[in-house]
């Protein structure tokens, strides 16, 4: 683990319901969002990762289910922030790794149509959820409230 004084509670599960970690996960995210831009487009850029584009990666990634039943798209962003930041710190990704991830659907795209980025965001984020799901052992009997769902 990068930092191995952090606390960090216990699994990623519990983890990604962290909002110390997504508010850290947040400036993370951002980072790699803005380097995905800047790979994509051959120049420095920088952006926010819209919580809508977050959400949605969550729920494409098939990761709805880390996240509380009932939550708006906010909170289903912290949980893709929290994610992100749990794998980071516990060395499972780079944010170079996870900037090339990310800036491969971005490079197709007319960076002037917003709609046309956050849809190639949306695809970008969940192809690093799911790289980050097949490094982490997320186990769904561990969360509560989701105890019966598979």
């Amino acid at each position: 683990m990068i930092f191995e004084s952090f606390p960090l509670c216990c699994g990623p599960e519990k983890a990604s319901l962290d909002k110390d970690l997504a508010k850290l996960g947040d400036c993370v995210v951002n980072l790699i969002y803005s380097l995905a831009r800047s790979i994509a487009r051959d120049k420095p850029d920088g952006g926010k990762a819209p919580n809508e584009v977050l959400s949605q990666s969550l729920k494409d990634a098939g990761l709805r289910y880390l996240a509380p039943s009932r939550v708006d798209k906010h909170r289903l962003g912290d949980v893709t922030e929290a994610i992100v930041a749990y794998a980071w710190l516990e060395e499972k990704i780079k944010i170079e790794e996870s900037a090339i991830i990310l800036s491969r659907p971005l490079s197709k795209v007319d960076f002037e149509n917003r709609k046309e980025v956050w849809r190639a965001a949306e695809i970008g984020f969940k192809n690093l959820l799911i790289t980050i799901s097949e490094r982490m052992d997320f186990e769904k009997s561990e969360l509560s409230g989701n105890k019966d769902r598979n």
